[in-house]
């Protein structure tokens, strides 16, 4: 419950940030998660991280 609208989700739901169908949403959230790691510096041991996430990114289309 909002203290401040006295609303809530219930029956209603949340709006989406990026509107998919059911079947893609896993594969869409999982492909924006790999871009947010390439959005971070990689250098050190995230360079291993990000070099990760650039081809899984590649494969997936």
């Amino acid at each position: 419950m909002n203290p401040v609208t006295g609303t809530n989700w219930e029956g209603v739901g949340v709006r989406p940030d990026f509107a998919v169908d059911v079947e893609a949403a896993s594969d869409t959230a999982y492909a924006l998660a790999l871009a947010h790691v390439l959005i971070l510096r990689d250098s050190g041991v995230r360079r291993q991280i990000a070099d990760e996430a650039r081809l899984t990114l590649a494969g997936l289309g």
